[in-house]
């Protein structure tokens, strides 16, 4: 929709353009003009608005989304602050650079309450942060191709396991959704993948990003196998799942019983020799051809709610360290103060950085961290104690080979990743 509505307008701005500017100068309130609002140009008129150089932009679609946008117009376009009225009477505060919608949005509704997310390059994208007229904090959301993930979840369909096998084109890039349990749990370098069968022993394939240090695009809490889940995704095509280089997922509950350090660090194959023992897996549907969804978002049933009102995304505080591996995604962002003895540091000077595995004072928990190089700042060595305040990044994955009777066995740890902006 959103393409064709483009290239529709695309169209008629060419020739409205064409006509507009055949005298210099910035338009006037009888001019046509365009204006572009999240990737879709809309024709319309200018007129003066209350303040000094104001002016307000209306368009002449009538099935434009919003009532008006006003601001300080320039040449061709809107600078600087911008406020957008939509159809449903919010408002949204944003700013516009070189034509386009970029960096900090705030939308507020009639009943006070309000969402704080960003533009990049004239598209809205990453973190929404939903608050309560009374300013707490009540939900954590996400973009994906420029919906949120609640919106996704409207549209989602329950289709029949048998149309999105013998009829995958049909569904292509559509979102669908899911019940089941989670059988096994597989992780790659850069991606995890949940099995999740339902009651009539049909199993699919639910894939999300895990790379370290980079926005989630998925609503989720990390589970384990034997959990009863709600999944929606995007259909992605069916095939048969590829179990190279893939290993057994294992997160914070290993750190109970201690853990040896120098087993999981970040390497390569413990000998280029051994062959990749595959992973052990429990589902023998993997086995043969399965419809694969890239993640959105997961519920797990009879999990208590998350408390929103935790997490403060201003002032640096202590969270519990199994909610940072469980909840990474809603965590992203905040800010974390703690203290750990510094294990391992591995500095990176082409890119003026440091890696830093640091260990949780008082525990076997790991924390995964990156910290540039700072002449104001020294850099801690291993073996010393530091209290730091840093910025999360979700979760960051430690790669473990053993060599095991000519195989080479690799799994895969997650550990809360963060950026430090501080250290005492």
């Amino acid at each position: 929709m959103r393409k064709e509505k483009l290239a529709a307008f695309g169209l008629l701005a060419a020739v409205l353009l064409g006509t507009c500017l055949g005298s210099a100068g910035a338009a006037t309130d009888t001019d046509t003009v365009v204006f572009t609002l999240e990737g879709v140009p809309y024709a319309g008129a200018l007129a003066d608005g209350k303040e000094s150089g104001e002016k307000i932009f209306t368009a002449a679609d009538p099935d434009a989304p919003f009532v008006s946008a006003a601001g300080t117009w320039q040449e061709d376009t809107f600078a600087g602050s911008v406020e957008v009225v939509w159809k449903d009477q919010s408002v949204t505060a944003l700013d516009y650079k070189d034509g386009m919608a970029d960096g900090k949005a705030v939308r507020t509704y009639e009943d006070g309450s309000w969402i704080e997310y960003k533009y990049k390059k004239d598209y809205p994208s990453g973190r929404v942060l939903s608050y309560s007229a009374d300013g707490s904090l009540t939900g954590v959301d996400w973009f994906y191709h420029y919906r949120r993930t609640r919106e996704w979840r409207s549209l989602a369909e329950a289709v029949p396991y048998e149309e999105l096998l013998n009829h995958p084109d049909q569904y292509y890039e559509k979102p669908v959704t899911f019940e089941g349990v989670v059988t096994d749990i597989l992780d790659g370098a850069k991606n995890r993948y949940l099995l999740v069968e339902n009651a009539k022993n049909q199993t699919v394939v639910c894939q999300y990003a895990t790379a370290a240090m980079t926005p989630p695009e998925v609503l989720m809490e990390e589970v384990t196998p034997g959990d009863e889940v709600s999944v929606c995704g995007i259909f992605e095509k069916s095939e048969i799942l590829s179990l190279k280089k893939l290993g057994n997922a294992e997160t914070w509950a290993s750190f109970e019983k201690g853990i040896d350090l120098s087993e999981f660090v970040q390497s390569g194959s413990v000998d280029g020799d051994l062959l990749i023992r595959q992973p052990e897996v429990g589902n023998e549907a993997v086995y043969s051809t399965l419809p694969i969804v890239k993640l959105l978002y997961l519920e797990a049933e009879g999990e208590t709610p998350f408390d929103f009102g935790k997490l403060d995304t201003e002032q640096a505080k202590t969270y519990g360290y199994e909610e940072l591996v469980k909840y990474s995604g809603l965590f992203y962002d905040c800010l974390l103060q703690d203290t750990a003895e510094v294990k391992q540091v591995t500095v990176d000077y082409g890119n003026k950085e440091a890696q830093l595995l640091l260990q949780k004072k008082g525990s076997s928990y790991l924390y995964y961290a990156e910290m540039s190089l700072d002449e104001k700042q020294l850099l801690p060595a291993a073996g010393e104690t530091i209290s730091f305040e840093a910025k999360l990044k979700g979760c960051y994955k430690l790669e473990r080979h053993v060599a095991d009777g000519g195989y080479d066995q690799v799994s895969y740890l997650q550990v809360p990743a963060m950026t430090i902006k501080k250290v005492e």
